[in-house]
């Protein structure tokens, strides 16, 4: 699994021109791994 996804921190998200940084490492003490998504399917 490692080898398709990156080790990631954290999130950003934005709004309006504000960008909001989510810290998981400091508010969790724990890191995700990142998979790229490729193809939208529809329902």
């Amino acid at each position: 699994m490692e080898a398709e996804g990156i080790q990631g921190d954290g999130a950003n998200i934005s709004y309006n021109k504000d960008l909001i940084r989510i810290d998981l490492v400091r508010n969790t003490g724990k890191d995700v791994l990142v998979y790229g998504q490729t193809e939208m399917t529809a329902p």
